[in-house]
């Protein structure tokens, strides 16, 4: 099944029926999807850029979700 796009907790498939998202991307999309407020900070991010060949300093800041404490950097 391909999906044609999805908001909060839901999904549409391309014939347009639309359902609930138990996995939400495993947990990666824990807001949902096109979530408001998450969307509008991609969209300041892009502003400034969107490939540095430094490191830039949000990625440095970051908080990073990982499923164990030996995948942290």
């Amino acid at each position: 099944m391909s999906s044609k796009k999805g908001e909060g907790i839901y999904i549409w498939d391309m014939d347009d029926y639309r359902y609930i998202d138990y996995c939400l991307a495993f947990g990666s999309i824990i807001l949902g999807h096109a979530h408001l407020v998450v969307n509008q900070h991609v969209k300041e991010a892009i502003g400034q850029s969107t490939l540095f060949a430094w490191t830039p300093f949000t990625e440095v800041a970051k908080v990073q979700l990982t499923n164990t404490d030996t995948e942290a950097i």
